[in-house]
């Protein structure tokens, strides 16, 4: 497994390059400031053979909760991909309301892979998953 550090704040994403990881299989990717436009070129720009994708976003972007988004990256750049950990933190707030409908995470994309969608709520924070 392999796990990158934290991209910096106003990271350039338009200066990647297309680059080959065959041999990739599982990645772990902590976002504290990432957007989810930025991850998406990250991803087509990478041309690996994921199997395992971990995916951590702490309250910057609530795109990455958008199931369409993620379902259309997958199905494109990703049709390999049998294991997805999405961990979406946002920090509580008792005015804050999940912008998605219930139903986003239920299409045959999802429920084929198995994959659900599960909501914590602490004293802190909100936590969103799809394991």
């Amino acid at each position: 497994m392999t796990s990158l550090p934290p991209l910096e704040k106003g990271f350039a994403t338009p200066c990647i390059l297309p680059i080959t990881l065959s041999k990739l299989t599982d990645i772990s990717i902590p976002m504290d400031r990432l957007k989810f436009h930025e991850f998406e070129t990250i991803i087509r720009k990478i041309d690996a053979n994921l199997k395992v994708l971990r995916v951590k976003a702490q309250s910057q972007d609530i795109t990455f909760l958008n199931a369409h988004r993620w379902e259309k990256l997958i199905l494109e750049y990703l049709p390999q991909l049998e294991d997805f950990y999405l961990r979406y933190v946002e920090n509580f707030n008792r005015e804050y309301h999940y912008p998605g409908g219930p139903d986003q995470f239920i299409s045959s994309s999802w429920i084929k892979r198995q994959w659900t969608f599960e909501v914590e709520i602490d004293d802190e924070s909100i936590n969103y998953f799809v394991r």
